[in-house]
């Protein structure tokens, strides 16, 4: 398994910013690490989870979602597009005017 004792990396990596006597924390379950994750996966869809809202989504740019991993933006695609073929994750595209803006993510829970 690729990802067990990489919680404390992305905790480390995350640029969260706080505490969590602040609130500034959000839960992953024990699971996670059965999943067949690769770091990069794991960061991601880390991240999603630290980001999301009441029902379950976020708006951030694959460029953000890199930034805020540190990973390239092209790492930070690829794990974007394994998470939605397994399920972790749904990519809804929003355009304006005829473009593509930033995506929305739904995050799915991982079973306990």
């Amino acid at each position: 398994m690729y990802v067990k004792g990489l919680a404390l990396f992305c905790f480390l990596n995350f640029k969260i910013g706080g505490d969590s006597i602040n609130g500034n924390y959000f839960l992953l379950p024990n699971s996670i690490f059965d999943e067949d994750m690769k770091p990069r996966d794991f960061a991601v869809y880390s991240f999603l989870v630290s980001r999301k809202d009441s029902v379950g989504e976020c708006w951030y740019s694959v460029e953000r979602i890199a930034e805020y991993c540190n990973i390239s933006v092209n790492t930070a695609r690829r794990a974007l597009h394994w998470l939605e073929e397994r399920g972790y994750i749904e990519i809804k595209k929003s355009f304006l005017d005829g473009v593509q803006r930033t995506n929305l993510y739904k995050v799915h829970k991982i079973a306990a």
